[in-house]
């Protein structure tokens, strides 16, 4: 079917995220370079004839081979009981009833699934140990608004915890709001990215990826985006954002849900510069985009690849954030 692709390429992504390298399941890797030598093996691109919006994480070996995102953050409750004083347990959510669901305040509550990754669960809990920093976990709490249907959306903010393994307390913590509602595209599955991103001989930051995708069979969309953040005081200081929301891969298209249409894909490689802006490391981002139509012929459906190509955007730090390119 003309479709499949584009469907199996969302799947991947959601797949690859929970824990299981799919082998199509190899875009968006941070490449390693002089200045940013991956924490674990690096894995090549996928091939441009099959973009998928599917995510091989580097620093994630454990996760690839089947391990739980969370097995090296347990117990994981008593480091959110410290972080949210008052936590309080509720009845599981009529959607998930596996989850384990607990009130935060009057206006929040956060969800733990008994194994965070699960697809079409991604409102939970997640939590890494920082390959770099063994001392040190990453947990991603989606901080949800229970008066929102959640059959239909999700209102939830994103609270980003660095936490001392040996005595689980939060040492940094930054709460974005919003980050994580969505609607009629919805999150599909988030994760940390563990590559080593270092933007300055003292600063080694950590990405946290999401995916993305709509519902809809004529107008598929799927994308993954990148967060970064950096502690450039260490482990003294702030936990600061310093990229937003980069898309480091994306898939849609258009067809008439029998044969015709057109489809859309880009996928980025990342890696770091050798030149820097305002202090930190500038960042490569090599996208490779294609661009497929799909023909009528007859009784088969003929796919048609009408254009490809690679462009390059160079990532600078204007003191606060890195710039991300529109589009």
């Amino acid at each position: 079917m003309p479709h499949a692709p584009f469907l199996l390429s969302c799947l991947a992504a959601v797949v690859a995220l929970a824990g299981v390298a799919p082998a199509a399941a190899q875009s968006a890797a941070i490449a390693p370079a002089s200045t940013a030598q991956a924490v674990d093996a690096p894995v090549s691109p996928a091939p441009v004839t099959a973009p998928s919006a599917a995510l091989a994480l580097p620093g994630a070996a454990a996760d690839a081979a089947g391990a739980s995102p969370r097995a090296a953050c347990t117990p994981i409750l008593p480091v959110l009981q410290a972080a949210y004083p008052g936590l309080a347990a509720l009845p599981a959510p009529e959607d998930h009833p596996g989850n384990t669901r607990y009130r935060v305040d009057a206006q929040r509550v956060l969800d733990l699934a008994p194994e965070p990754g699960e697809p079409f669960n991604a409102h939970v809990v997640t939590c890494k140990a920082w390959p770099a920093r063994p001392d040190l976990w990453l947990v991603a709490v989606p901080l949800i608004d229970p008066n929102v249907p959640t059959d239909e959306e999700h209102r939830a903010d994103l609270e980003v915890l660095v936490v001392d393994a040996a005595t689980g307390r939060a040492q940094q913590r930054l709460r974005l709001p919003d980050a994580v509602s969505d609607d009629a595209v919805m999150l599909r599955a988030l994760a940390f990215d563990t590559a080593r991103y270092r933007l300055a001989p003292d600063d080694l930051a950590f990405g946290l990826r999401l995916v993305w995708e709509n519902n809809s069979r004529a107008n598929p969309f799927g994308e993954t985006t990148l967060f970064l953040f950096d502690r450039p005081a260490g482990d003294d200081g702030a936990l600061r954002l310093v990229l937003n929301k980069l898309s480091v891969s994306r898939d849609s298209g258009e067809w008439d849900t029998n044969c015709a249409g057109e489809f859309h894909s880009t996928s980025a490689v990342l890696s770091m510069g050798s030149t820097a802006s305002h202090g930190l490391q500038d960042i490569i981002v090599r996208d490779t985009f294609e661009t497929r139509k799909n023909t009528a012929k007859a009784e088969d459906c003929v796919e048609t690849v009408t254009d490809r190509g690679v462009r390059q955007d160079t990532l600078r730090f204007d003191g606060q954030r890195y710039a991300v390119p529109a589009g």
